[in-house]
C-alpha cells in the first residue's frame, strides 16, 4: 500500500506537466505568413537605408510589380519608409524605387507530434525573392540595382495552418506534408500500452 503513494505522485507530475505545456502553448500565438512577408520587406527597407543613408523627408516614388497579387508588398514597403522618415509620393520623387517580386513561397516541412501529449507541429519556412532598383531622378542614375532575397523558418500548430493563411493570397498557402507512420499508429499504441502497464503495475502494488 505504501508504494502506491510513490506511483500517484508520479501521475500527479505527469499531468501538471501536460497542463503546463499545453499552457505554454497556448500563450504564444504564430504571427500570419503575411505578416512575415512584411516583416521581410522591412528587413530589406532596413537595409537598403543602411547602405543608402537617405536624408530625412526625402520623396520617394514606389512601385511593384507585378502589383495586383503583391499589394502587400507595397503595403509594407510604403509603410517602413515612412517609419525610416522617407515620404512616399505618387509621382515627383526625389527618387523611384522599383520593386519585383521575383518569388514569394511557404513550405511546410516536419510534421510531427510535440511529446506524446503534445499538439501536432510542423515547420513553416517564409522565402521572399525581390529585384530592387532604385534610382535619383535627378541625376538618372542608380543608386541600388540588385536581388535581395530571405527566408524566416518557425515552428506552428497544425491546427493554426488555416488561420496564418490568408485565403486571398496564394503566396500564403503551402502544402502540408504527410504524417509518418510512427506518429500516426505506432505513437497512439505506445500510448496506450503505457496507460495499461502504469494500471497493471498500480493495482498490482496495492494488492
Amino acid at each position: 500500500m505504501r508504494n502506491a503513494h510513490p506511483v500517484a505522485i508520479l501521475a500527479a507530475l505527469c499531468c501538471v506537466s501536460v497542463a503546463q505545456g499545453f499552457a505554454q502553448s497556448d500563450s504564444v500565438q504564430a504571427p500570419s505568413t503575411l505578416d512575415v512577408y512584411q516583416s521581410l520587406v522591412t528587413e530589406a527597407v532596413t537595409g537598403l537605408c543602411t547602405q543608402l543613408r537617405p536624408r530625412d523627408s526625402l520623396k520617394t516614388e514606389i512601385s511593384v510589380e507585378p502589383a495586383g497579387p503583391y499589394w502587400f508588398i507595397e503595403e509594407a514597403l510604403t509603410r517602413a519608409m515612412r517609419d525610416r522618415s522617407l515620404v512616399p509620393v505618387p509621382s515627383g520623387g526625389e527618387w523611384r524605387i522599383q520593386c519585383a517580386v521575383k518569388s514569394a513561397r511557404v513550405d511546410y516541412s516536419n510534421l510531427r507530434r510535440e511529446g506524446i501529449f503534445g499538439g501536432r507541429a510542423l515547420d513553416r519556412t517564409t522565402a521572399l525573392t525581390l529585384w530592387l532598383r532604385v534610382s535619383d531622378t535627378g541625376s538618372a542614375r542608380y543608386l541600388y540595382d540588385e536581388a535581395w532575397q530571405s527566408q524566416r523558418t518557425d515552428t506552428i500548430a497544425l491546427s493554426d495552418v488555416e488561420r496564418v493563411e490568408h485565403p486571398g493570397v496564394t503566396a500564403t498557402h503551402g502544402t502540408v506534408p504527410s504524417e509518418g507512420f510512427f506518429s500516426s499508429w505506432l505513437e497512439p499504441l505506445i500510448l496506450v500500452g503505457a496507460i495499461g502497464v502504469a494500471v497493471f503495475m498500480l493495482f498490482t502494488t496495492r494488492s
